[in-house]
């Protein structure tokens, strides 16, 4: 939960910068993958004038604004530190995407070598995956895997929650919506986001997101938003804990019943839950940097 971060500034273009890509990383390498990331940045038809990474900054909603705050753009484009580029368009389509949409994300695929059981969990997973559009469609899957925003609307909206550990790019979706603007998936703009390739790291990480997902239901329950599934028009609620609990019963039968390991994820998301409930743990306070607003 270390709020020890840095800025790293990468600069490829105009002194004064129009596009700025901005990439959170807890250890600024992923296994190797943020310098690939970056170089593949670089090489994009439209190529970002800077690459901000935000090293070490926790948790992701803090990561997001520290790095807005260090970014000169007038357009910020976010990036998840384990994703890769599906095009060389990429920036361009998002960029295309902000003519129609306050808010324009990516399509998100599995890597063309995921393992079996990662592709077991997209089949399984309600919101892991989503094909490539072909034309602009508004959905609640504009995710930081990738997405792209203007600086303006990111602070107007007032930028995401540094005081939860798991609510915050749906926050900030819901935030742009609130100020008249669309949210969407842009055309043709793709990216491969892998999920865990075996069971323990699953489990371990769904355990990780039930914890979170307790302490923002304790801090902030008026930002507890109910998603809904991938390819959906529904536009998320902030919700009742009670009328969440039955959603998520009724989405584990649903996906007891595909033969896929995301009902034991279910289940360690759950006990991840309990424990965050009974053994509380509160986030240090935020520095300038990572407030949001």
């Amino acid at each position: 939960m270390t709020r020890m971060g840095r800025i790293e500034r990468r600069v490829l273009g105009a002194a004064v910068p129009a596009v700025s890509a901005v990439i959170p990383s807890r250890d600024g390498s992923r296994g190797g993958n943020v310098p690939r990331l970056v170089e593949a940045l670089a090489a994009q038809t439209r190529p970002p004038d800077e690459i901000i990474l935000a090293v070490g900054f926790s948790p992701c909603g803090r990561a997001h604004n520290a790095g807005a705050r260090a970014a000169g753009g007038e357009v910020l484009v976010f990036f998840d530190d384990d994703v890769m580029p599906g095009t060389d368009r990429l920036i361009e389509r998002l960029l295309a995407g902000l003519e129609e949409a306050g808010l324009a994300g990516a399509s998100q695929v599995p890597p063309g070598d995921a393992s079996a059981f990662a592709r077991a969990l997209a089949r399984g997973s309600a919101r892991s995956e989503l094909p490539v559009q072909s034309a602009f469609v508004e959905t609640d899957m504009a995710t930081h895997a990738a997405m792209a925003l203007r600086r303006e609307v990111y602070w107007k909206a007032g930028g995401e929650p540094h005081d939860t550990q798991r609510a915050d790019d749906q926050v900030l979706r819901a935030r742009v919506r609130a100020l008249g603007l669309k949210v969407g998936v842009a055309a043709g703009a793709w990216v491969t986001h892998p999920l865990p390739g075996s069971l323990r790291p699953y489990l371990s990480a769904r355990w990780e997101d039930g914890k979170a997902a307790a302490h923002d239901a304790r801090v902030r329950p008026d930002l507890i938003y109910d998603t809904p599934d991938a390819g959906s028009a529904a536009r998320p609620r902030v919700t009742p804990r009670p009328l969440r609990a039955l959603r998520w019963g009724a989405r584990f039968l649903r996906q007891a019943a595909g033969l896929t390991p995301v009902p034991l994820g279910q289940l360690a998301y759950a006990a991840g839950y309990a424990k965050g409930c009974l053994l509380p743990i509160d986030l240090p306070a935020p520095a300038p940097e990572e407030r949001a607003g």
